[in-house]
């Protein structure tokens, strides 16, 4: 039976209370990005207890020998609730573990135990703040992270648990690395902090039998000569770090590999040569025989990068407490103490030379890294604003004083140069993301502009379209010669316990040749759809990078999403209709011929802004002339009927709110479209008006839907902009 919409128009302002909002968004505008270096330091007295009470003035910060004046100054304490604040000022402060397994230079019966260790500490020991990221090396497949920097527990258990060998529940890696479920999934309640139904060490023991028996099997010629494929994965590593501010912990799990493939037989005399290793005087070891100059030389240089990264390595021997006439049996390969002792040797230079914490001789794995928790727990951040980019690669040396006698300092002792994104490894590239979507970065390097809504989809289901609108004469400035643009745009939805729910994906190709004129004089919009749970509030990551020179934009938007399912009275956002029609319009993906997670049967990937006979685009942050026509979507959810009709009854108000919070009641709107939609309970308005007598300036829309027969009102809002 077809129901009638009864609706009343007064136009007389009412303060009423709104039942859930959008983000104030405010109008595009240009930004002088300043460049801080953020430098944390870790101060101990004798006793290797940190020092808590220092102030600015006990430092001194030299850059290539000049003193440095502080910008800012922080006491960084992990386990304080004042500390959140401060890593929310302060994205360098933020503690970053990263597990590194190594699959290859280690026994099975170790990794197992060092799984297991580490799941209990990101479990039960880290803090929600903390960012952790999981990784794995292997002699056949090189370098591989597993899950990259996040504060989303679930994603570091899941891949701990499975160490990138099993598959993890047939979850979806977006190109940033990040794991999801399956939409299906969305339909349950919070996920369990474990990450789910944990895989048993018999789901991965087989595949990491058939590493270490590979490796077994290989002379000394062929190890040393993946000993090398190692320093190389290092190298990687080092740079792809080098993107992420503040200071990494890097914690190696490994037994090490045999250190005579850096130093020679000699090194069989350990007794004699130890001191010389530690103290990088290797030119004090007979390498005659056996040892690799260039890759002792590769290695030393990688761990200096490293450092020079701010990222410090803790290695743990996994083989646990071993005495000297014991060996280890590996599936009927056995190693003999001075081999164990060997690769101990090359841990220890691993954790030395990048000011890392060396644990050996222990069969409690849980054990090092409490101690590495409470090492990294407080630190002092520095923050100075540093001298002009040198023309010389070599990196800028930074030292830090204190006018305390007796304390030991621990921060990055140099500043590499940066090199041009041209340059960048794929690794590079893929923590330049993580650096956004981990930290809530917010960039202007890029300009745009970010819009979202929520709307219901299905039962379990809500929709989050999200809009953004790129301007196009950015692209061209020193850009005559260019025959195309390339972006990448990414959108992330994560709700309030900070686990990942949803994202998207799109990289566009622009050829200047047929667009320059729309790109000169108009821009691009982007569209795309988020889908999340209902009744939650999701924080919305948006982020578009020019895949040619690395400049990135990135925006955050805060969208509450009600429980449709409780039949509560309810607005959505409205959205005022795009005004931009000769700009280049794209969508992420076609409802029509979805793809890739959104081609699963039953999802609510519909195109949202439709009405009967008209479809549109929603405008981000509009310009508005003057008496120039506005149209005005919005939709009410759950109005009370009358119950003979089975019909509503509405009052719609309008008004204009500047940017003072200053309140002007709007007249002359009229309902030109309206619809019961095929969703239950749901009604659709579209009015048309104008704007009257606004000076320029930034601007909101508001309005006001007041339910007459439950006596219920709720509000909405909208931002736009009256040019000169």
């Amino acid at each position: 039976m077809k129901r009638v919409l009864c609706l009343l128009f007064s136009f007389s302002l009412a303060l009423l209370p709104a039942a859930f909002g959008q983000t104030q968004e405010r109008p595009l505008r240009h930004e002088v990005e300043v460049v801080v270096v953020d430098l944390p330091v870790y101060v101990l007295d004798k006793q290797g207890n940190p020092v808590l009470d220092l102030k600015p003035e006990d430092f001194v910060v030299l850059e290539n020998g000049a003193e440095q004046k502080l910008t800012h100054f922080a006491l960084i304490r992990n386990d304080s609730p004042e500390t959140l604040s401060l890593l929310s000022l302060y994205p360098a402060a933020r503690r970053h573990f990263f597990f590194l397994f190594d699959l290859s230079f280690a026994s099975l019966k170790g990794l197992l135990k060092a799984r297991e260790a580490a799941l209990a500490f990101v479990q039960n020991k880290t803090l929600p703040t903390d960012l952790i990221g999981v990784a794995t090396f292997s002699v056949f497949s090189g370098l591989k992270i597993i899950s990259p920097f996040t504060e989303d527990k679930e994603q570091a258990l899941t891949a701990l648990d499975t160490l990138g060998l099993a598959k993890a529940s047939h979850r979806v890696k977006d190109p940033a690395g990040f794991l999801f479920k399956p939409f299906q999934d969305v339909t349950s309640s919070r996920p369990q902090a474990s990450g789910g139904q944990k895989t048993s060490a018999s789901d991965i023991t087989e595949q990491i039998k058939d590493v270490l028996k590979e490796i077994g099997r290989l002379d000394r010629e062929i190890q040393r000569g993946f000993a090398s494929q190692f320093v190389s994965s290092f190298q990687l590593l080092s740079q792809a770090l080098n993107i992420v501010s503040g200071r990494k912990h890097l914690i190696y799990f490994s037994e090490g590999f045999d250190s005579e493939v850096l130093t020679g037989s000699a090194l069989s005399q350990l007794d004699k040569t130890e001191e010389a290793l530690m103290n990088r005087e290797l030119w004090k070891v007979d390498t005659e025989l056996s040892g690799s100059a260039g890759l002792r030389t590769s290695l030393l240089e990688t761990l200096a990068h490293l450092a020079n990264s701010d990222c410090v390595v803790h290695t743990v021997d996994i083989g646990g407490l071993r005495g000297e006439s014991q060996v280890d049996t590996v599936d009927g390969a056995s190693l003999a103490a001075s081999t164990v002792r060997r690769g101990q040797d090359t841990l220890n230079i691993l954790s030395h030379e990048t000011g890392g914490l060396a644990f050996r001789n222990t069969n409690d794995l849980n054990l090092p890294l409490e101690d590495i928790l409470r090492a990294t727990n407080s630190y002092y951040l520095l923050g100075y604003t540093p001298g002009p980019q040198a023309k010389s690669p070599r990196p800028k040396k930074i030292e830090v004083r204190v006018n305390r006698p007796g304390l030991q300092l621990s921060y990055r002792k140099a500043l590499e140069s940066q090199k041009p994104f041209s340059k960048f490894s794929d690794f590079e590239k893929q923590m330049q993301l993580v650096e956004y979507i981990a930290k809530d970065l917010v960039s202007f390097e890029l300009d745009f502009e970010a819009m979202a809504t929520t709307y219901q989809g299905s039962e379990h289901i809500a929709q989050i379209p999200v809009v953004l609108r790129v301007p196009g004469e950015q692209f061209l400035a020193g850009a005559e010669k260019a025959k195309e643009v390339k972006l990448e745009f990414y959108g992330y939805a994560l709700n309030s316990s900070r686990q990942f729910v949803d994202y998207f994906h799109q990289s566009l190709s622009l050829d200047l040749g047929k667009v320059r004129d729309k790109l000169k004089n108009y821009g691009l919009k982007y569209f795309d759809m988020l889908l999340v749970r209902p009744g939650d509030n999701y924080k919305v990551k948006c982020i578009i990078r020019n895949s040619l020179t690395g400049e990135v934009g990135s925006r955050i938007l805060e969208v509450g999403v009600p429980d449709f399912g409780q039949m509560i009275f309810s607005l959505s956002p409205p959205v005022l209709v795009d005004p931009d029609q000769d700009w280049i319009l794209t969508r992420g993906y076609d409802p029509d011929k979805p793809s890739g997670r959104k081609q699963l049967k039953g999802l609510p990937i519909a195109y949202p802004f439709v009405l009967p006979s008209f479809r549109f685009v929603p405008a981000v942050v509009p310009e508005i002339k003057p008496q120039s026509p506005v149209g005005v979507y919005f939709r009410a959810y759950h109005l009370k009927l009358q119950p003979e009709s089975k019909t509503p009854q509405v009052l719609v108000q309008f008004a204009t709110v500047d940017a003072a919070g200053k309140p002007s009641p709007l007249a002359g709107f009229r309902l030109t479209k309206g619809s019961v939609s095929a969703e239950p309970d749901v009604y659709e308005f579209f009015f048309e008006g104008r704007m009257t007598d606004l000076p320029p300036g930034s601007y909101q829309l508001k309005v006001t839907c007041l339910d007459l027969l439950a006596q219920k009102s709720v509000a909405g809002f909208v931002p736009f902009v009256v040019p000169d």
